[in-house]
């Protein structure tokens, strides 16, 4: 939580790639809502550590195999609107809010 962002993206791949640690929807979410969460002068990177995550993200998210619940699956999609919003990315992030919605929609809930 503390370490710069360069650092944590690079102990994220290291670890969940070189070493071969397996990786769930949790991990992704934690990782997206900590670049949520970056210092004004991290979002810039944390922005393209987030683009990272999310593309490995979807991929996770359409594994049947692997169950993940729903408040996991919301948590990452508002981390990643979040990171869109404050690196004034908002067309992005409008884009996203309707996407999510046709994917999960509420009444599926």
């Amino acid at each position: 939580m503390h370490n710069p962002r360069h650092t944590s993206k690079d102990l994220f791949w290291r670890v969940f790639g070189e070493i071969g640690v397996e990786r769930d929807g949790r991990t992704y979410m934690e990782a997206l809502e900590r670049c949520a969460s970056s210092k004004k002068v991290e979002r810039d990177l944390a922005l393209r550590f987030a683009e990272e995550l999310f593309e490995k993200w979807k991929g996770v998210e359409k594994d049947t195999s692997q169950e993940i619940s729903l408040r996991i699956i919301e948590r990452a999609h508002v981390a990643l609107v979040r990171i869109l919003t404050l690196t004034e990315n908002l067309d992005r992030a409008m884009e996203h809010l309707p996407a999510f919605v046709k994917w999960y929609p509420a009444s599926a809930i």
